[in-house]
């Protein structure tokens, strides 16, 4: 039987029995923190190791009774002890060197019939965050699997006792057994054979430590450990508006990729997920000039918003990769931008201004001053089928003094007059909309619209 489990969610609950009656999961009384980012997975029950015939075999050194005084144990090294005095227990002390976070696989191989081993896992500074234990005397292997580091240092205890409620109560009731025959404990990092698959990338779970990602190109990276998230950054060194493509390719059907995109201030700006086992993800944002934002990749429930879905991440993990893509999608954006708001307008002469309304949402503004008065005559000639043409005239002080709107998609022209005052500065602002709307529409073209403004 496969058992799997997170430590964070056994706190302070009663012991539970397992199906065939012989390893059980413990309740911890503290290590609420580190739990949180260790996950103990037991993944074999009463099956014979094969490590007491590994050639890289340590003899235990006492004392290594208490967590202040361990025995140092190398990863890939394994550990041959013994519980031969009263209340014995040993404790042993490894470290991870590695620079991302790795899986570790725990083993412990019995061979002593009066033994009924347990594990506990604590942190650096000596709390709990992972424990297992057999449930009768003589199991002969425990097995467990946990998501360690990067460059942090671990104790592993080792005793015998009675199954009760939970860690506390089974270090008060350490059993009183003398064996002459020893357990061997391996503590390695995981491989491929094990189903672990660990990107490059990591750490890289929060907003704080992204991996950076360069536009137009691919990344890949595995949902490793369990309810993993996986956070990138890009930049867009560009100084007008782009559309930016966002996609997932994803091999493991297990895994519902999701992904969130965030601004450069860490707020949410869309969500897209999926179906366990989905092809692919993927959405379309328009970035601003010069800004960086993120992106959140994970298995996820898909439904309510994407808070609910981060929170509610699948306790599933994956040894294949998915594809993570950003890519500029091509504009034609015009010379002018950007030119997005009223305060970004840009200075033009009276006479023929050629733009495009491009990327979506896109909006033009331009200024010109007014070198006589009269009527002015203001025409917007539109070539494109998907825009629907609208401008709005501003004075100087930003007040509407006028606009042409059309509810017809792809209307070819639209226009306005209006009495102006010499000396005086007027904004006209352009962009695709129905007849009432005061913000534009997705449309988008890299057609050229003419914006002709003449005073007679």
């Amino acid at each position: 039987m496969t058992l799997k489990g997170e430590v964070e969610d056994m706190l302070w609950k009663k012991i539970s029995t397992v199906g065939v009656g012989m390893l059980a999961w413990g309740c911890l009384s503290g290590g609420m923190a580190e739990a949180k980012r260790n996950v103990l997975e037991m993944i074999k029950t009463d099956v014979k190791a094969d490590i007491s015939s590994s050639g890289n075999i340590t003899g235990e050194k006492e004392p290594n009774d208490d967590l202040l005084s361990p025995q140092k144990l190398e990863l890939g090294a394994v550990i041959k002890g013994r519980i031969n005095k009263k209340e014995d227990m040993d404790v042993y002390h490894f470290a991870v060197a590695s620079n991302k976070r790795e899986v570790i696989m725990i083993t412990l191989d019995n061979t002593a019939a009066k033994f009924s081993p347990h594990i506990v896992v604590y942190s650096h500074n000596r709390e709990p965050v992972g424990y297992i234990a057999s449930q009768r005397a003589g199991v002969r292997t425990l097995r467990a699997k946990m998501t360690v580091g990067p460059k942090e240092e671990y104790l592993i205890q080792i005793f015998s006792s009675k199954i009760g409620y939970g860690l506390e109560y089974a270090l008060k009731k350490i059993d009183e057994i003398k064996s002459t025959k020893p357990y061997f404990l391996e503590v390695r990092k995981a491989t491929l054979k094990d189903g672990i698959l660990i990107d490059k990338h990591e750490p890289n779970d929060d907003l704080l430590q992204p991996t950076s990602l360069e536009l137009n190109t691919s990344v890949k990276g595995t949902i490793e450990p369990l309810r993993d998230v996986d956070y990138y950054k890009f930049h867009l060194a560009s100084n007008k508006k782009e559309e930016i493509e966002i996609n997932i390719t994803n091999q493991a059907k297990n895994i519902a990729p999701n992904i969130i995109v965030y601004d450069g201030n860490r707020e949410e700006l869309g969500w897209r997920g999926t179906e366990k086992g989905a092809a692919s993800v993927g959405a379309k944002l328009v970035a601003q000039p010069n800004r960086d934002y993120f992106i959140a990749v994970f298995s996820g429930t898909f439904g309510i918003n994407a808070e609910y879905a981060l929170e509610n991440r699948h306790k599933e993990r994956s040894d294949k990769y998915y594809s993570l893509e950003v890519k500029l999608v091509s504009t034609a954006a015009d010379k002018y931008e950007p030119n997005d708001d009223l305060l970004k307008a840009t200075q033009v002469s009276l006479g023929k201004i050629k733009g495009t309304i491009n990327p979506p949402w896109d909006i033009d503004c331009y200024k010109f001053k007014a070198l006589k008065s009269g009527k002015m005559h203001i025409q917007l000639l539109n070539p494109a089928l998907e825009i629907t043409p609208r401008f709005i005239v501003y004075n100087s002080k930003r007040i509407e003094i006028g606009k042409a709107t059309t509810k017809q998609k792809g209307a070819a022209k639209i226009g306005m007059r209006e009495n102006i005052k010499a000396g005086r500065e007027y904004y006209v602002k352009i962009y695709s909309g129905g007849l009432y709307d005061s913000k534009p529409d997705d449309a988008h073209s890299d057609k050229e619209y003419t914006l002709k403004i003449e005073v007679k």
